[in-house]
């Protein structure tokens, strides 16, 4: 992930009305989203993530991409026809508002929870939520000031303090 991207995962909104927690899915070698979804039907957030991004280019058999890694785009792991984690990465050097739109109500379609990966918290489902979300996270004191962000990183815990 570039500094300059504010990532977001979503999750079964079921799984965590069921009582999931975050924390459960942070291991010490990162998130690992898979048991948050279970059986979830993949053709179907296949069939609305098309509509948002065009295609792109993917390093991995078991990812479907959308949009440039550099910029926006949106990642689908699977394996076997399971939904492993779905993320979005959205560009604050050039924020597309529009996206931010459709992410939400693709969220809301799918009954997604759209889920700040930083900060570990959940975000409403709403395009403002998701802006202030954005306007907060370290991407976004990365492209405000890069020199005061990069010397405020915590280089041996690797995080902005």
């Amino acid at each position: 992930m570039a500094v300059w991207q504010f990532k977001i995962s979503l999750l079964p909104q079921q799984w965590l009305d069921a009582g999931g927690a975050l924390d459960a899915l942070v291991g010490a070698d990162g998130w690992h989203m898979s048991p948050a979804w279970g059986a979830s039907d993949f053709e179907s957030i296949q069939r609305r993530i098309d509509g948002i991004l065009p295609p792109g280019q993917s390093w991995s058999e078991s990812l479907l991409h959308w949009g440039s890694y550099e910029t926006d785009d949106i990642q689908l792991f699977s394996e076997s026809s399971l939904v492993e984690s779905l993320c979005v990465r959205f560009d604050l050097r050039r924020p597309n508002l529009a996206l931010f739109g459709l992410v939400v109500a693709a969220a809301e379609d799918l009954h997604l929870a759209l889920v700040d990966m930083a900060r570990k918290q959940v975000v409403p489902r709403d395009v403002q939520a998701l802006l202030r979300a954005a306007a907060a996270s370290g991407a976004a004191s990365y492209v405000k000031d890069p020199i005061s962000f990069l010397t405020s990183v915590d280089w041996e815990r690797g995080q902005a303090t």
